[in-house]
């Protein structure tokens, strides 16, 4: 398994940083860095993992939702196999410490053609 691209910190790692447009020294994770990775073309499914160890992943752009103008919380679904297990979360941004890029898991959708 090859290394993840990885947004650390709240900062968004080199490699990630031109693709999302994020600005050297950036700190705070924002609504646009997650609306910047939703937007991606093409999409590339990603985790906000929170300061607390907690992880929530995000394979298709449908699953979050953004309040307009510049929130600080975000809407994150979370997805099983079974559907009555789904849930919403609304997670505070400056709680999230990292934006990781998801690559294997956009294989494994697009192997099953839901991509």
């Amino acid at each position: 398994m090859g290394k993840r691209p990885r947004m650390s910190g709240g900062t968004i790692c080199r490699s990630m940083r031109g693709r999302f447009g994020i600005e050297e020294g950036s700190k705070e994770m924002t609504a646009e860095v997650v609306r910047d990775a939703l937007n991606a073309s093409p999409f590339v499914p990603f985790a906000l993992r929170l300061a607390d160890g907690r992880s929530f992943e995000v394979s298709h752009p449908d699953f979050v939702s953004i309040p307009p103008g510049r929130p600080r919380v975000v809407l994150v679904s979370t997805a099983t196999d079974n559907p009555e297990h789904h849930r919403s979360h609304w997670l505070e941004l400056g709680l999230v410490a990292e934006l990781v890029a998801l690559p294997s898991l956009a294989t494994t959708i697009e192997d099953r053609g839901e991509g």
